[in-house]
């Protein structure tokens, strides 16, 4: 959708019929006395927004064009980039480009780094262990033990936003 509506309710039995209707977030009319409920639907919108934005890269492979939604992960393995993009079934380009150029660019709430070499899609995890997190494909992805507490940190926040996983 082009727009999202941010629903401010004066009673609660209203904020129900605005998800009905199709609101990005409803919020109690009390709740505007403080603002923090909706500086967050705000930045919900913001980064919803950016996870919707295209990119195009010349890959080794020729010009491409995708969404970050669908980027299953980034390795960087001998001075080069290999995203795995999901379409219908996961598809290898090659980039010659830094991974920190990449991540920079890319959604910080979708993404995390689980290894100076690899960026991993949020969405496409399975699970994640003490060394190593499984992607929903059963391929496995090492954890760097400097990394070990965040990348759970942010998998755990990213399940409690997202519990449709």
């Amino acid at each position: 959708p082009d727009a999202r509506i941010v629903l401010i309710a004066l009673e609660d039995s209203c904020a129900f019929e605005g998800y009905r209707l199709g609101a990005f977030r409803c919020i109690p009319g009390q709740s505007m006395e403080n603002p923090q409920k909706f500086i967050e639907s705000i930045c919900a919108i913001c980064a919803e927004l950016k996870a919707e934005q295209n990119f195009t890269f010349r890959f080794l492979e020729g010009k491409k064009t995708f969404s970050p939604k669908r980027l299953v992960y980034l390795e960087s393995r001998l001075h080069k980039l290999h995203f795995f993009i999901y379409e219908s079934e996961i598809h290898e380009y090659i980039l010659y480009e830094k991974l920190d150029n990449i991540e920079k660019m890319l959604p910080e709430e979708m993404f995390v780094r689980a290894h100076q070499s690899f960026l991993v899609n949020l969405a496409y995890i399975r699970h994640v262990e003490k060394n190593y997190l499984t992607l929903k494909d059963n391929f496995r992805i090492e954890i760097s033990r400097s990394k070990s507490a965040s990348v759970r940190e942010k998998y755990a926040n990213y399940v409690e936003k997202n519990p449709k996983i």
